[in-house]
């Protein structure tokens, strides 16, 4: 061959070149992910094998006029095929560079995945359709599992797939993905946005012990995981795990039965951790993936990467500062979900978690303000909205079943928590506090009022006299809007805040002194109720406002000082 064949996985490919498998486990390897060491075994050998031996006509003459709805059709297709593949023999010179590569990578066990060049894409998904083969041991088994990748190109799942989209059989390649093998003790998949409702802010893990290739094949019922962006754990259902695939020594793998239904495969601190790992990965590609992953040792490591495709897509239209504001409008809660996530994992590494039980809730109408009748909008101050009721139960901390109406902002709850448990504060972390008060002690300090506030009823930020500023303390809500509107609520007698007072006489001490608390906050924050004409206005103001501070700003992404929890 004129050229090499063999492509490093360090090294820049294309999918062309690498296929969709190969194009996408360059760029996290290359980044400094943990995938397994490895070789891409390019198109360009698929290509040399196709002609040394004039298979391309055969092929072309038998899928060209293939029913991709006959299924019979589709699999005597594929066995003509797949027999040609077999009956040929890879090239000297294309083995002679297998067989080097395989010794510069120390000749281990390999696991040997297929890589089409109509694999992997943004809009189609071909998950399975070519083969995979694990735990190939040796240079002979190598080379055949090499030509098997080829010839499963021509699957009859394969072609009736890219019968079906369109996709020009003449226009279609293989590569050959070599990496050494992991004797996995746990692997499963992980999706960094829910496949099953499309939601962007939540990620699903799919567990079970041993190889992978029992639950992708659908031979086990796995743990099945749902977690935020924050990598809070949000549910848990433990599946059968009924069956087991482990590696033979002597290569190939076995499938054996076990009773495993009542295990969880992975501990709580490895799925915080394959959180962290999937939301970074999603960064690298820019869109969410669906990841198969692998522990050994407690060592995890990056199998695959490809993209999901059965997202809604966001709309294309939505301006640039619009969604600069809607990823500062959601920082403060995915920071909150990340901060409990450390806390957490602090626990487990000084053996404190054991009977902590901690739940949060609140409603996500954010800027402690409300959410009004159409999206984005918050044309009114809505009590729930501020509202953060929270449960816990930490024995030796708090006895028993506490609760506590202390008035808490978001922003409080993770400070209000470090202390409660006895950690530092990292020094970064904004918000007050509260843990006296959480705790009961007739002396805590406690908010008496908290801030409420909007900028416009117009998510874009436009500027439209809606803006409005409020307090809300345990027994009223009060705000104004610029326009001069008020309005006023008994909490306690109506807590729907169906029947307004501003304009009671009877109450109209009561308002003067709820807008003197109101204006002392704004005072605090460097606040003021004025036009919202810009972003970084909307932007400096609902931070300083929300995150109680009172000081200099933190960037709203900016990672808290964590070297106080080692």
């Amino acid at each position: 061959m004129a050229t090499s064949a063999i492509h490093p996985l360090s090294a820049q490919t294309s999918l062309a070149v690498g296929g969709g498998k190969g194009l996408n486990l360059t760029r996290p390897y290359r980044a400094g992910f943990p995938v397994p060491p490895g070789f891409i075994i390019g198109t360009t050998a698929y290509l040399s094998f196709v002609a040394k031996h004039g298979l391309s006509a055969a092929i072309l003459d038998t899928v060209a006029h293939i029913d991709p709805g006959d299924p019979d059709a589709l699999e005597a297709a594929a066995q003509t095929i797949r027999a040609q593949f077999a009956a040929a023999e890879t090239p000297a010179d294309l083995a002679a560079e297998i067989r080097s590569a395989y010794a510069d990578l120390g000749c281990p066990p390999v696991a040997v995945r297929s890589s089409a060049t109509a694999e992997d894409l943004p809009g189609h998904s071909f998950a399975g359709q070519q083969d995979t083969y694990l735990n190939i041991i040796g240079e002979d088994s190598l080379l055949k599992a090499v030509a098997d990748c080829w010839s499963s190109l021509w699957t009859a799942r394969a072609i009736g797939y890219r019968a079906r989209i369109g996709i020009d059989p003449r226009d279609v390649a293989l590569a050959v993905v070599v990496q050494t093998m992991v004797p996995s003790e746990t692997s499963g998949v992980l999706f960094t946005a829910n496949p099953l409702t499309g939601n962007r802010t939540e990620m699903v893990i799919d567990a079970t012990f041993g190889l992978g290739e029992a639950l992708v094949s659908g031979q086990v019922e796995p743990d099945h995981y749902v977690v935020t962006a924050g990598r809070r754990t949000l549910s848990k259902s433990l599946g059968s795990k009924a069956a087991v695939v482990h590696g033979q020594a002597d290569g190939g793998t076995v499938t054996l039965e076990q009773d495993a239904a009542s295990q969880q495969a992975v501990p709580d601190a490895l799925i915080r951790q394959l959180g962290r790992l999937g939301q970074r990965i999603a960064e690298l590609f820019g869109t969410p993936q669906d990841i198969e992953w692998a522990t050994m040792n407690e060592q995890l490591y990056v199998l695959q990467s490809r993209p999901i495709t059965t997202l809604y897509p966001v709309p294309d239209n939505l301006r640039a500062e619009s969604l600069k504001m809607y990823r500062h409008y959601l920082a403060m809660t995915l920071a909150l979900d990340d901060m409990v996530g450390e806390v957490l994992d602090y626990l487990d590494r000084t053996g404190k978690a054991d009977d902590t039980l901690v739940v949060f809730t609140s409603d996500h109408g954010s800027q402690a303000g409300a959410q009004g009748v159409a999206p984005w909008n918050k044309k009114q101050p809505y009590e729930a909205s501020i509202r953060v009721p929270w449960v816990m139960r930490l024995p030796g901390v708090l006895e028993g079943d506490i609760r506590r109406d202390a008035l808490t902002a978001p922003v409080d709850l993770f400070p209000s928590l470090c202390s409660l448990l006895d950690i530092p504060i990292p020094r970064t972390v904004e918000g007050h506090d509260l843990s006296g008060a959480w705790r009961g002690e007739p002396d805590a300090v406690e908010q008496d009022g908290l801030l409420t506030m909007n900028f416009s009823s117009r998510y874009d930020w436009i500027g439209n006299g809606a803006e409005w500023r409020g307090v809300r303390t345990k027994a009223h809500s009060y705000a104004r809007w610029l326009d001069g509107r008020e309005v006023l609520f008994d909490l306690e007698s109506d807590p729907l805040e169906l029947h307004s007072l501003a304009d009671n006489p009877v109450h109209r001490s009561l308002k003067a002194d709820l807008i003197a608390q109101m204006q002392a906050l704004q005072t605090q924050r460097g606040d003021a109720l004025v036009p919202c004409e810009s972003y970084r206005d909307w932007f400096d103001t609902q931070r300083r406002v929300v995150r109680n501070a009172f000081g200099p700003l933190s960037h709203p992404e900016s990672e808290p000082d964590w070297s106080l929890l080692a």
